[in-house]
């Protein structure tokens, strides 16, 4: 059965319009399931394919780029995916005002830019105070799962993770829904070590 095609501005979610306050997110889905919430899916399919695999769960994409969104929306409407949102904005602000305590069940930050010159440091994502707003949106149990490329950045992680507090270090294997992303195979190719860290929140 060929998948049911959406209108790509149905699945935009926009705070006060589609979405009236943090504890809508039931509304706007239509229903209660584990919601996944990735940041940064930028031109990756790693999300829609989630998406598709997992009709049963939820499944929300954080982008600041408007025509990365735009992009993401069309496809997804074509492939009928009626459980994807996109929001467009900073994760920040979405993570720490647009979600309430305990609703995400995973969050995934692959591939972070990581503002490799010392006087871009302060634009970094993963930083603590972002991490206790991951960890506060995230259900007990709930996944935190994170990847780079840039071996400095992914020391800062750990630290941050660390320095964060409530999460708990797990096995970084990769799961069989994981299939690598446009920046894996990049950093694979130029000779990079590819770093998975995977966290769990803590009771």
């Amino acid at each position: 059965m060929p998948p049911v095609l959406h209108d790509p501005e149905s699945l935009l979610v926009r705070p006060g319009v589609e979405l009236r306050g943090p504890e809508g997110w039931d509304v706007v889905f239509g229903r209660r399931a584990p919601l996944e919430v990735e940041v940064g899916f930028g031109r990756d399919e790693g999300l829609l394919r989630r998406a598709a695999a997992a009709p049963g769960r939820d499944f929300l994409g954080v982008d600041l780029r408007r025509d990365r969104v735009r992009t993401y929306l069309g496809r997804a409407a074509r492939e009928g995916l009626a459980n994807l949102r996109v929001v467009e904005g900073r994760a920040e602000v979405v993570l720490g005002v647009l979600l309430p305590a305990g609703r995400a069940s995973t969050v995934r930050i692959e591939f972070p830019d990581p503002w490799p010159k010392d006087r871009h440091a302060g634009h970094r994502l993963i930083r603590p105070f972002f991490l206790r707003e991951v960890r506060r949106v995230l259900e007990p149990g709930g996944l935190l799962l994170i990847a780079t490329d840039d071996p400095a950045y992914g020391e800062e992680m750990r630290a941050a993770a660390a320095e964060a507090g409530g999460f708990e270090g797990i096995d970084a294997e990769r799961n069989g829904d994981d299939a690598t992303t446009i920046f894996e195979r990049r950093g694979i190719a130029e000779g990079r070590p590819i770093l998975r860290l995977r966290y769990r929140r803590l009771p």
